[in-house]
């Protein structure tokens, strides 16, 4: 697998193909999901989770998802004020004070 993986990034660097590496990952992500329920989602916020927060956000990406596995690459957002942004390969759940206020005013 690694042997693939490696061949694979060296075309894509030597094709100037990089732009296409994020597409990439995101369908190696989706067949992931589907295949094995293994997520790996994304979840933005202005300051540090703490772990119930994590595992909250974990169980409703499950729920939402499916996944029996859910790992999350937390990336720190000022712009994220109040709630988190959570991003998978299929969804993305706006859960922010911003979105939840457009939501009211509709």
């Amino acid at each position: 697998m690694q042997e693939a993986v490696r061949a694979l990034a060296a075309l894509l660097l030597q094709e100037t193909r990089t732009k296409d590496l994020d597409l990439l990952v995101n369908d190696i992500d989706r067949e992931l999901l589907l295949q094995n329920k293994y997520l790996t989602a994304t979840v933005q916020s202005a300051r540090p989770l703490n772990q119930q927060n994590e595992e909250l956000c974990s169980a409703l990406l499950k729920k939402i998802t499916g996944a029996t596995t859910v790992v999350l690459n937390k990336q720190l957002n000022p712009s994220v004020k109040g709630g988190v942004i959570l991003t998978t390969p299929t969804v993305i759940i706006d859960l922010t004070l911003k979105n939840k206020l457009r939501q009211l005013e509709a």
